[in-house]
């Protein structure tokens, strides 16, 4: 699976435009989490930056049953000031919502990964969809919810052309999240995930096969379990992948201690199928 996972990029910030505020405006809200922690693998113990954010959203009803809303979201280095705005944002979009669905402009998080990629993936920073981006630029996207039903359709213009498509649905106690993409490359993907749980403890499993320009394909499996340690604070999440490609399979395992108002300590560890292992702490604040 991991030629259709994008290594992170954790860049900066960009310059957010000028909004004209009215009183229907619901908003701005500010936003953020700043995450910094210890990486223990191979050599000596190294402080790292997971994913620190910042972003401001809001939305404005133009019309009756007529929304526009508008989000950006920049990322942070917590472990190196100098780096602040250096390179560009994570999310940046602008939307209208009404009774035919929303339509969405910019940059933000594609229909394979909030109908197939989250729901395998227990983890925050490793594992097969952790620590992965799937937010690409220049997108035109629809989507639709309809009771337990909701779908999204993407397509990515400019250099780097394709096609998305994402579905989910609820059915009782399960899930299912469908996901499929389409690049300019000639290689392709299709994933379904299912996923339940009971007595606070949720099961999902995905299945997924891409098929690469020259013919060369893969199918890869993950098991992921994820859940609440009683009342402790801790929840947990364990993953398992298995890949036609050796390289790709691996474990992971996922402890998060919330201490509360919008603090939490997270500790991986990934075992790798190629490669050493590594284990990461990781002080996360949100506001």
């Amino acid at each position: 699976m991991k030629k259709q996972l994008i290594a992170v990029g954790l860049a900066g910030l960009l310059t957010i435009p000028a909004v004209s505020f009215s009183a229907e405006m619901a908003g701005p809200s500010l936003y953020g989490s700043f995450r910094a922690g210890l990486s223990f693998g191979s050599g000596d113990p190294s402080v790292s930056n997971y994913g620190s954010r910042w972003g401001i959203q809001g939305s404005h009803e133009v019309s009756e049953g007529l929304t526009a809303s508008y989000k950006y979201e920049g990322a942070l280095d917590t472990t190196n000031a100098n780096s602040f705005g250096d390179g560009g944002g994570r999310i940046s979009s602008i939307s209208l919502s009404g009774g035919f669905g929303t339509v969405t402009l910019g940059q933000f998080w594609s229909a394979s990964a909030n109908h197939y990629g989250f729901a395998v993936d227990p983890t925050n920073f490793n594992g097969a969809f952790g620590g992965t981006t799937f937010r690409p630029g220049n997108q035109v996207s629809y989507s639709s919810v309809a009771g337990d039903v909701s779908f999204q359709i993407d397509k990515v213009t400019g250099g780097s052309e394709s096609v998305e498509l994402g579905a989910s649905a609820a059915l009782g106690p399960v899930g299912i999240g469908l996901g499929y993409w389409d690049n300019e490359n000639d290689s392709s993907f299709t994933g379904v995930a299912i996923s339940a749980g009971a007595g606070g403890v949720g099961l999902a499993v995905g299945l997924g096969s891409i098929d690469a320009a020259g013919g060369v394909s893969s199918d890869t499996s993950i098991i992921s379990v994820s859940g609440a340690l009683g009342d402790s604070g801790i929840t947990y999440g364990l993953q398992v992948t298995d890949s036609d490609d050796n390289s790709e399979d691996q474990n992971v395992v996922s402890l998060v201690n919330s201490l509360g108002s919008g603090a939490a300590i997270h500790f991986e560890h990934l075992d790798p199928g190629v490669g050493d292992a590594t284990s990461h702490i990781v002080l996360k604040v949100d506001f």
